[in-house]
Formats: structure tokens, C-alpha cells, sequence
């Protein structure tokens, strides 16, 4: 499955891996933070897949001109939260803004219940 990582540069990819445990990387990954690891698509997939515990694809990313986005955090335009390693290999990713924002508690938790069309609310 390929997901859409975002609008800029949508004919290129990007391989988001679990490497799991403290062991050093596998041939073919940079980790990023914690697990959270960039598998180079050129690898061979024999090579790395018996090392990993998650993998998704994405096609394109987003990006922002430098400081842009942190004012938009500034303005109020973004919920930062703490993620956890395993939500972006969810089995569910159509529910995972939904399910990060309901382990918040509070306001964030019902924010996680209004329908994808504010005006419906």
C-alpha cells in the first residue's frame, strides 16, 4: 500500500521504518528518533524487511518555508502532541488523527468527535 505523505514532489517516496530494539542500524536505514528509522528505497527488500517491524511508503511530503510553520503553531492552526512509534504503522490510519487526539483527554479528546465538515456540527 502507498500512502500520500503529502503535496510537494508526489513522484518521489519515502520508506518510514520500525527497527526494533537498541541494535545497531540495519544495512539500508538511518534512524530518525527511537525506533523510527528512513529505509533507502534502493535497498534490497531481502536485505531489510527480516530486520524491521513496520514499514510504510509514502509518496510525497509536506514542507514549509523556514518559519512559516512555526508561526502557524504560533497562530493557533496546529495541535502539537506527543505521538507514540507505533502510530504511523497503525492498522487503521483513516482513524489515527482521531485515536492520537482521544489519548489527549480534555478538550483535544472531543475535538477527536466532530465529523470531518465543521459545518455538520
Amino acid at each position: 500500500m502507498l500512502f500520500q505523505g503529502g503535496p510537494v514532489s508526489l513522484d518521489s517516496a519515502l520508506g518510514l521504518v520500525a527497527v526494533p530494539g537498541d541494535d545497531e542500524e540495519p544495512l539500508g536505514v538511518r534512524r530518525i528518533i527511537g525506533s523510527l528509522g528512513l529505509v533507502d528505497l534502493d535497498t534490497p527488500p531481502e536485505v531489510v524487511v527480516a530486520e524491521l517491524s513496520g514499514l510504510r511508503i509514502f509518496a510525497g511530503y509536506a514542507g514549509w518555508g523556514e518559519g512559516q510553520l512555526e508561526e502557524e503553531i504560533a497562530e493557533g492552526a496546529w495541535y502539537v502532541v506527543n505521538g507514540e512509534a507505533r502510530d504511523p504503522f497503525t492498522d487503521t490510519p483513516e482513524q489515527l488523527w482521531r485515536t492520537v487526539l482521544r489519548r489527549q483527554g480534555g478538550d483535544l479528546a472531543m475535538v477527536a468527535t466532530f465529523p470531518e465538515d465543521p459545518s455538520l456540527n
